[in-house]
Formats: C-alpha cells, structure tokens, sequence
C-alpha cells in the first residue's frame, strides 16, 4: 500500500528553547557540584539535562496531511470534515488565543512558530469548532488541505 503525504512539518523548538532547560540545569549541578562535589553535580547535570532535551524532543509536535487525514502529534480528523482555512499571522494567532472559540482544538507551540492555521470543523459530532495549528508554513498547510480534500480520481472542475 502507497502512502502519499501531501504535507509534513515537524515543529522543532527555536534555538533557544533548547539553551534555556541547559543553562538552568548546569547552574543546579554547579551548586551541587559545589556542595558535594564533581560527581554529584555530573550526576544531576548529565541524566537531568539528556530527560529535558528528550522532553523538549517529545514536544516537538508534528504535521501531516495524507491519505484524507490531518495529523497533528496523536490527534487527527478526516479532511473531507474540514471546511475553510485562514492563514493567522502571529498578531492574528495572538487575538484568537485569548478571544477566540472556546470550543477551538489547539494544537498552539508558539515556541516553534508564530504563524498558525485555523480551519473550520463541518462535522455537528465533533465538540470542536475549529482547529487552530501552529505552522511555519500556514499557506502550504492550507493548499495541501484543499488538496487532499479532493477524492483520488475525481476531477476538478472550475
């Protein structure tokens, strides 16, 4: 069986999101470094800074669209139920964080990009709305959507 990804984007952490979780752990292990001495402040640096960078990692959300489906970290939903999209600039993604629909899925990591997608939900089931997703790409999120929205085979007509 073939899969077709029309769209994948893994949301990594800016650099220094990776740099804070470091800093704060070696000034820990130099204070217990200081009080106990060298290997206790290696013991706390090494597994304590290797858990957070694996958090940091885990975090780190991804993106596809395939197969009729977005994806985004465990959470999906078929396209076809997904209606209009609009690109959100970070001052837009901003407003619609603190005033937006309180029924909006966010899958928000501001951390990793400033731009975001928000996409209306056409399925009366579904307890969300909209799903707003934090993208570095918002446009080619948003083409790939109207894509994949379109049965394999069928032709577009305008």
């Amino acid at each position: 069986m073939e899969f077709v990804i029309s769209y994948r984007e893994r949301l990594w952490p800016r650099w220094w999101a990776w740099l804070v979780p470091v800093f704060l752990i070696a000034v820990l292990a130099i204070a217990y470094g200081a009080a106990y001495g060298l290997a206790a402040g290696l013991l706390v640096f090494i597994p304590t800074t290797t858990a957070a960078l694996l958090a940091i990692i885990r975090l780190s959300s991804s993106i596809t669209v395939t197969h009729g489906q977005l994806r985004v970290g465990r959470a999906h939903i078929p396209v076809i139920l997904l209606g209009n999209a609009a690109v959100l600039s970070a001052n837009d993604m901003d407003a619609a964080l603190h005033e937006g629909d309180q029924r909006t899925f966010l899958a928000v990591r501001t951390w990793a990009a400033k731009t975001a997608l928000v996409v209306v939900v056409n399925d009366p089931a579904d307890p969300h709305g909209y799903w707003l997703v934090s993208t570095r790409h918002p446009e080619r999120l948003r083409d790939a959507l109207q894509c994949d929205s379109v049965p394999r085979g069928s032709a577009i007509t305008s």
